[in-house]
């Protein structure tokens, strides 16, 4: 039977809509891409489940929380300190994996070491200080070798591993737990990208072969797949996957696996009004009612994490119709053109509906040029915004 969750962490009081996560479904499409990878690549490898940035809006405590509660992931990945100290101080357990850089400063590493937390190692600057710091400690660092191979953000350098893994082996007080590396356009279809990528693979290999050369230990964990290499790239499948979206629902194209989103987010009109033709609505004036209309208010706005581009192109579902928004989305409320049966206190569905008509945050991201992960954490990462919770 299906619960409701209200009161995760502090609840807000008088929100501006209701965030309503399912955790049931983040549990099944966690299930669907394990299933997947084993039936096309024929392999069981761990999982790690990112929920940095909030859990991309759902909520890091309440996603972490039921994930190791369920025992459906081996690890957790997060992006800075700050998110792995939240979930020790909240009771989570797990292997917790920062694959963020973190800065060197005493407290930071000392906080690392003696929770038990991996860190993702980009450079000797963190390399040297981990180690020393856990030599005075009399305690080992666990980390995880970032290769760059193509994305050109964090990790050492491709060209540059030989000399780093030598500097490695030297260091008495950092176990090697994991490489890792990143793809740039796993999730890209056309030739040039797919090319990309399997570059980034092959480096990968060897990297993998340098390492097993280097280090005896079996127990080193090789991974790359983020949800595009999951899907799409069976050769980036090594001993863990680090699916992200793909977990909370989205991802394109799909082959076959029926992900579903896990966040719906609902509001309600506050108000009504009907305006004669010619008047303009909101800043800007970039709405002219044409004939006299209905026009309904919503309580949420950019301020709220709803994308200022979306003005003039939402289409919010209301009584189970979509509904066209018009004129610019403010800073507390947008407004829309409602039906003539539409009252205030009706329901009002920005991301979510029924089976018939809905809307996702791929729908919301179409319409103003961004991407999911942008629509589901600006919303879902509100301070105005209440969270429930189905499990």
């Amino acid at each position: 039977m299906k619960k409701t969750l209200n009161t995760f962490g502090e609840k807000v009081k008088f929100p501006t809509a209701i965030c309503r996560v399912d955790l049931l479904k983040l549990e099944s499409n966690i299930k669907k891409l394990k299933n997947y990878v084993k039936k096309t690549v024929r392999k069981s490898p761990k999982i790690l489940i990112p929920v940095k940035a909030n859990a991309y809006g759902h909520g890091i405590l309440p996603v972490t929380t039921f994930l190791q509660y369920r025992n459906i992931c081996d690890y957790i990945g997060v992006a800075h300190l700050e998110e792995a100290y939240e979930l020790r101080r909240n009771g989570i357990t797990m292997p917790i994996l920062i694959m963020g850089q973190s800065t060197t400063a005493k407290e930071n590493l000392e906080y690392i070491i003696k929770n038990d937390i991996e860190q993702a190692i980009s450079n000797e600057e963190l390399l040297t200080a981990l180690n020393n710091t856990a030599a005075k400690l009399s305690k080992t660092a666990r980390i995880h070798l970032d290769v760059d191979t193509g994305m050109g953000r964090t990790g050492v350098l491709y060209s540059d591993i030989k000399s780093f893994v030598g500097k490695m082996k030297k260091m008495k007080n950092v176990k090697l737990t994991g490489v890792m590396t990143h793809f740039a356009v796993s999730d890209a279809t056309d030739k040039n990208n797919i090319k990309f990528t399997e570059s980034q693979i092959a480096k990968f290999k060897e990297v993998e072969k340098l390492i097993r050369l280097k280090f005896k230990d079996k127990s080193i964990i090789f991974h790359t797949s983020n949800s595009g290499g999951v899907v799409l790239h069976k050769d980036s499948v090594f001993d863990m996957i680090r699916p992200g979206i793909a977990v909370y629902g989205y991802f394109s194209p799909d082959l076959n696996i029926k992900l579903e989103p896990v966040m719906e987010i609902e509001s309600e009109l506050t108000l009504i009004k009907v305006f004669p033709a010619g008047h303009s609505i909101g800043y800007g004036r970039t709405y002219k009612v044409n004939r006299k209309e209905r026009i309904g208010i919503v309580p949420l706005g950019y301020g709220d994490g709803l994308i200022r581009g979306l003005s003039n192109k939402l289409t919010p579902i209301i009584n189970g119709k979509k509904a066209q928004s018009v004129g610019r989305i403010s800073m507390d409320q947008f407004a829309v053109r409602v039906q003539n049966n539409a009252k205030v206190g009706d329901k009002v569905y920005i991301i979510g509906g029924n089976k018939n008509v809905k809307n996702t945050a791929a729908d919301m991201a179409e319409q103003c040029g961004t991407i999911s992960y942008e629509i589901l954490c600006d919303i879902g990462n509100s301070k105005r915004v209440s969270h429930e919770y189905i499990y």
